[in-house]
């Protein structure tokens, strides 16, 4: 069975960025099957002043079989995309080498 992934809260930030399509691809390369994946994305309030272009959000990571969560900062120059890939990359080694 291939992963699923469900979007949850302000999903629509990732698909301006098209960070969506990138972790899509990534979830397909990366090899793992019957994954079960929720995606919330909550848009963060700036701290000080910033200006209306700048996105800052956090995106959740929750894999539903494992109830496993991972929280990453997104927007203003944080690849939480790249962080995510690093990830897989790890588990995956480590379930190889196991």
């Amino acid at each position: 069975m291939p992963t699923t992934v469900t979007y949850k809260g302000d999903h629509r930030i990732i698909e301006l960025t098209g960070e969506r399509r990138t972790l899509e691809r990534l979830l397909g390369e990366c090899g793992e099957d019957d994954l079960s994946l929720v995606v919330d994305v909550r848009r963060l309030a700036p701290k000080h002043p910033t200006p209306s272009h700048v996105l800052l959000f956090t995106v959740t990571i929750i894999n539903m079989e494992s109830r496993r969560r991972r929280t990453f900062r997104g927007g203003n120059g944080n690849f939480w995309v790249d962080r995510v890939a690093r990830e897989l990359l790890l588990h995956r080694a480590d379930r190889l080498a196991a």
